[in-house]
């Protein structure tokens, strides 16, 4: 019998942007609404397999996956809605933008990254089913020995698993995203980031 590892989700923030090719540049011009209710079919949507696609704070595509009980449930989940919404975008370009804009150049371009060019952050993280003693232990209790070996296991893991950045400056980096980082634990995420962010949100009943 396969073991199960408990419940858990992941979620991914894609960025997305309009090429112009006549300029040769990025433009300024937001479509990540547009695409999103034309690949899903509105800004908030649950889809078949339970998984969710919306549009975030700062005008940012992001999905997430249903509740999972295995790492290997996630992934595919993860996989396929991003083949899902990614298929969209030749659509998208082919029969929306070059019937609104008679002989335009410009194209939508979805990306799955970690950051842009204008100070921007993107995240893919994960969601898991515990108890609020647990949480409490391992974030709201952040100089706790439980939180400091989870601070550990955060840290580590990305130099084992990340995929790596070079910068402008040819500085190899283990994680794009650490850069953003500015503190070990906080509540809020728009600014000050955390490794821990504490938000202390109760989707559950009293005995999960």
């Amino acid at each position: 019998m396969e073991r199960k590892s408990g419940i858990f989700g992941v979620e991914t923030e894609f960025a997305s942007s309009m090429w112009d090719n006549e300029s040769k540049s990025f433009s300024s011009e937001d479509s990540a609404s547009q695409f999103i209710n034309f690949a899903v079919g509105g800004y908030n949507q649950y889809l078949e397999n339970g998984a969710r696609v919306y549009l975030d704070i700062g005008s940012h595509i992001e999905s997430a996956t249903p509740e999972c009980d295995s790492p290997i449930q996630a992934a595919l989940y993860e996989k396929a809605m991003e083949k899902r919404i990614s298929s969209r975008v030749k659509e998208f370009n082919d029969r929306i933008l070059d019937s609104s804009r008679a002989g335009s150049l410009k194209k939508f371009i979805l990306l799955k990254n970690n950051a842009d060019f204008n100070g921007h952050s993107y995240g893919c993280h994960e969601n898991y089913l515990i108890s609020s003693d647990l949480w409490c232990e391992l974030a709201l209790r952040s100089a706790g020995a439980l939180s400091r070996a989870f601070q550990l296991f955060l840290a580590v893991r990305t130099i084992l698993c990340g995929s790596g950045y070079v910068t402008k400056e040819m500085q190899f980096l283990f994680s794009r995203r650490a850069t953003f980082i500015k503190c070990v634990a906080n509540s809020t995420s728009q600014s000050d980031r955390p490794i821990i962010h504490q938000k202390n949100e109760t989707l559950a009943g009293p005995n999960s």
